[in-house]
């Protein structure tokens, strides 16, 4: 009895052994596919780099979503030249946000994408995807190293986006939207770099549709030359029908002409008698000629009445015109008196009086008093808060303050006025100073709009788990920068 016991003890603990090997090789294969079409594998080493960043009320993307793009992002990474062979150090980001905060995404990706620097500044081959689940926005951003290839803002629309895009998205398949997104943006990236071999199939998929479309092209061609072909026959019989239909109407242009021409005449002989004896419509500017040629051109009849209509309506609108004017002259006279007398008060300003005042007239403020000085103290305000941020570092501080104020007169901005520029986009787009990015005030790790609980500056990809950080790793210095190219989508 006791060796029969022996054995069975042998026999399950072979079992059990034998069962917890095969664990981690199972839990490898679940994470190491893109979509289950093609299988990609995980990088040599076991360390990755995360691309991948979503706000913290918007956590869309599983975490074994977030494992399968980043393997793939990574291998992207490792694109290379067709030519030289040369390694692009291409960067692919991708950010899920909850909203843009009042910003548009064109405005709010072009600014996300600089601030981060997405890319190297050698090759400029960044890409950022970022999609606003509360505005139901997304945009592929393109660093400026893309410009003139495949990947631009016509193939982006009609392959990256489409019809199924939409379903998803309203769906609330974020998985599958993103991943595609991904996925086809990589495939027409791979008509002009070379991808690592896992990620070929993408840029074969995209070459495949590309020749259909080419074939369905050349067909249209051939049944679009066929059809002239055809018409041209028509047109020649129907050659004489058009030559007398022309012949018509040069003689119905005639009589039109030869009407307008009495009409004219007509309507000058009463407007020479009633702007002799009609003391309102001696303001008029216009001469005798310009108005009996604008009233025959109505086709209306040339009766004295139709022609004092005609006549108080010219006069009406040029009151309207020049009752607006007045009250401008008035609002800029207002302002420029009580505001010159207002600014003088101020020490040290630094910008004149009269780049203050031309701003306030951008607005659509009322010339109150009260207005008025809000608007100078808000510019004052928000002056002294960007001083506080190294004034020494930074671009045209003034200028910078005196935008902001006018965009948003009533605005009081706070301490984190830094990232509210960036939102809003009120920095000249060309602004990247090197010591704006590495100042601690907008680190990638304090953007206030994205504080993701599933970020990773590297993991392992053998197992679910990662080592959590604040904020994508290794960004914010590539020296990547997009001057506006990409394509925007909704759903």
């Amino acid at each position: 009895m006791k060796k029969y016991y022996k054995v069975a003890m042998i026999l399950a603990t072979f079992f059990v052994v034998s069962v917890l090997s095969l664990t981690p090789n199972e839990s490898k294969a679940n994470t190491s596919a893109l979509d289950t079409t093609q299988n990609i594998a995980p990088a040599s080493d076991n360390k990755q780099q995360n691309y991948i960043e979503q706000s913290a009320k918007s956590q869309v993307l599983s975490i074994s979503e977030i494992t399968t793009l980043n393997t793939a992002l990574n291998q992207f990474s490792q694109s290379t030249d067709k030519k030289t062979g040369e390694l692009l150090n291409a960067q692919f980001a991708v950010c899920v946000v909850d909203r843009l905060n009042g910003a548009s995404i064109e405005d709010y990706s072009q600014n996300l994408f600089n601030t981060k620097q997405i890319g190297d500044k050698a090759h400029n081959k960044g890409i950022l995807l970022v999609v606003a689940i509360e505005d139901h926005k997304y945009r592929v951003q393109l660093g400026d190293g893309w410009k003139g290839t495949a990947l631009n803002q016509d193939n982006i629309q009609d392959y990256v986006f489409g019809d199924s895009l939409t379903e998803m998205l309203r769906s609330e398949n974020y998985d599958g939207a993103i991943s595609q997104m991904v996925q086809r943006t990589i495939g027409i990236a791979g008509q002009e770099v070379t991808l690592a071999q896992p990620l070929q199939s993408y840029a074969e998929a995209y070459q495949s549709i590309k020749a259909q479309e080419a074939k369905e092209k050349a067909e249209y061609q051939e049944q679009f030359t066929k059809m002239i072909s055809e018409l041209s026959k028509v047109m020649l019989i129907g050659l004489g029908v058009v030559l007398g239909g022309v012949l018509i109407y040069v003689i119905v242009q005639g009589a039109v002409t030869l009407s307008r021409l009495k009409r004219y005449k007509k309507t000058k002989e009463i407007l020479n008698v009633d702007l002799s004896f009609n003391e309102n419509l001696d303001f008029l500017p216009d001469s005798v000629e310009s108005l009996a040629l604008e009233f025959s051109n109505q086709f209306i009849k040339p009766t004295e009445e139709n022609i004092k209509d005609f006549l108080k309506e010219k006069a009406d609108i040029l009151r309207e015109e020049q009752a607006r004017k007045l009250a401008q002259e008035k609002r800029e006279k207002t302002a420029k008196n009580f505001m010159n007398n207002e600014l003088k008060s101020y020490k040290n300003l630094p910008v004149s009086y009269y780049e203050i005042i031309k701003a306030f007239l951008k607005t659509d403020l009322e010339p109150t008093e009260e207005d008025m000085r809000l608007f100078i103290q808000n510019f004052v305000h928000n002056y002294e808060l960007l001083q506080k941020q190294e004034k020494a570092e930074y671009y045209k501080l003034d200028q910078q303050a005196l935008k902001l104020t006018t965009k948003t007169p009533k605005t009081v901005y706070g301490d984190n006025i830094f990232e509210q520029l960036v939102m809003f986009n009120l920095l000249t787009s060309s602004f990247r100073s090197p010591a704006w990015f590495s100042s601690p005030e907008y680190k990638a790790e304090s953007h206030s709009s994205i504080s993701s609980t599933y970020t990773s500056s590297s993991y392992d990809t053998n197992s679910s788990s990662s080592t959590s950080s604040s904020g994508w790793s290794d960004f914010g210095g590539g020296g990547g920068f997009s001057g506006g190219d990409g394509a925007s989508g909704g759903w």
